[in-house]
């Protein structure tokens, strides 16, 4: 653990990756009422900054941070795919490459699984995860993705 807490430090750099650390960690712990009291696609719509957010430019971090606080060596968040993307989607908003939020489902020996993930750009962030899953859900809707 001290090890791996070591190369974690070596990412934080400033002030401003402190405070990053902790606005994720925030949206972590708030996520799961948000996720019982609004429906998916206002949640979504929720999750659109109006304005480009101030993590511009910080893809890297904000996905390191966010493994980081969802990581099973830290054990301070419950680790769902929801959770994840829906943070993911908000904080990486506003950089130079679109960001959609995707919900998809695939039969894994016959049982119906159900999983989340987003895209930069068209590439999924985890494309490993994304594999073999059928789309259900895709926000923002394709015709204002355009």
């Amino acid at each position: 653990m001290t090890e791996w807490l070591a190369r974690f430090r070596k990412n934080l750099h400033s002030a401003g990756d402190l405070w990053l650390l902790a606005r994720l960690a925030g949206w972590l712990a708030i996520e799961p009422a948000l996720i019982r009291l609004l429906p998916l696609p206002k949640l979504l719509a929720w999750h659109t900054p109006r304005r480009p957010a101030a993590t511009n430019g910080r893809r890297e971090q904000i996905v390191l941070y966010t493994q980081f606080l969802l990581s099973d060596r830290l054990d301070a968040f419950e680790r769902t795919c929801l959770k994840r993307s829906l943070v993911l989607y908000r904080f990486l908003q506003g950089g130079p490459a679109p960001v959609r939020f995707f919900l998809g489902v695939r039969s894994d020996q016959g049982r119906l699984r159900g999983h989340s993930w987003v895209t930069v750009a068209g590439q999924p962030l985890y494309p490993e995860e994304a594999k073999g899953y059928a789309v259900t859900f895709s926000y923002p809707p394709q015709e204002e993705a355009a």
